[in-house]
C-alpha cells in the first residue's frame, strides 16, 4: 500500500526543515508518482529517483517512463491553435487530478503533454501534493492561464 503524500511533510523537507520521522526525498517523489499512476491518472510511470545534497543545496531527479509521440502544450500552441477537442481533453484531465486532490505546484503549458488530439498527460509532480478540496484548484488553473498568456504574449497573440 502506497502512503498518501501530504503537503506539510513534502514542503518541510524541501525547505530543509526536520520532520518527525526520517523520509528520503527521493522516496517521497517516487511514491507521489506511484500513487497517481496507480489511481489511473495520466502521469508517466515512475522508474527511479535520486536526491543529492551538497551543503545547503540539493538536487533531485526523477526518472520516469518515456511517453512516446508527445509534445508539450506549449510546443503545440507555437505551431498554431488547438482543436476544441484538445482543450476539452485538457480540461477533463485536469478535473480528474483535482477530483483526486492532486495539487500540481507548477502547472504550466510545459508540464502538460499531448499525444494526438485527445490524449493528455501531466508531468513534473516533484513538488505536488494531495489536498482536500479548496481554492487551490482555482489557483492551479489561474497559474496555467498565466502560463498560456505568457506564451501568447511572446508570439504576439491573445488568449481567449
Amino acid at each position: 500500500m502506497i502512503e498518501s503524500f501530504q503537503c506539510k511533510d513534502t514542503q518541510a523537507l524541501f525547505e530543509g526543515k526536520r520532520v518527525k520521522r526520517f523520509v528520503n526525498i527521493e522516496v517521497i517523489a517516487i511514491r507521489k508518482l506511484q500513487q497517481l499512476h496507480a489511481a489511473g491518472l495520466p502521469v508517466p510511470p515512475p522508474v527511479a529517483a535520486r536526491y543529492l545534497r551538497r551543503g545547503l543545496f540539493y538536487r533531485g531527479d526523477i526518472l520516469t517512463g518515456f511517453l512516446s509521440d508527445t509534445e508539450s502544450l506549449a510546443q503545440r500552441l507555437r505551431r498554431g491553435s488547438l482543436a476544441p477537442e484538445s482543450w476539452s481533453a485538457i480540461g477533463r484531465c485536469l478535473r480528474r487530478f483535482h477530483d483526486f486532490g492532486a495539487c500540481h505546484a507548477d502547472l504550466n503549458a510545459h508540464n502538460i503533454l499531448l499525444r494526438r488530439v485527445t490524449e493528455v498527460f501531466v508531468i513534473d509532480f516533484d513538488r505536488g501534493c494531495l489536498r482536500p478540496p479548496g481554492l487551490w484548484r482555482d489557483a492551479n488553473l489561474v497559474r496555467l492561464r498565466r502560463s498560456l498568456e505568457k506564451l501568447a504574449d511572446a508570439e504576439g497573440r491573445t488568449v481567449d
